[in-house]
């Protein structure tokens, strides 16, 4: 990620094994909280999604998901 956070940790995943429901799951809990719609168009929550959906772009694609867990083990 851009911001130099660990994907799983903007979802809120402790297992790096999650399956793909799993992700998808925590990603739209996050969202459901912190969606400007929501939020009166707040700054802050508008940033947050923005990071929870780049972590979930991330996670979604099973080959970028590997090498974060190459990445991370190193």
């Amino acid at each position: 990620l851009k911001h130099g956070v660990y994907p799983l940790e903007v979802l809120q995943i402790d297992n790096e094994e999650a399956s793909l429901s799993e992700i998808k799951t925590a990603y739209k809990k996050l969202m459901l909280f912190s969606h400007p719609d929501k939020n009166n168009d707040s700054e802050l929550s508008t940033n947050k999604s923005k990071l929870i959906n780049e972590a979930y772009g991330v996670y979604a694609k099973s080959d970028i998901r590997k090498s974060y867990y190459q990445i991370k083990k190193i």
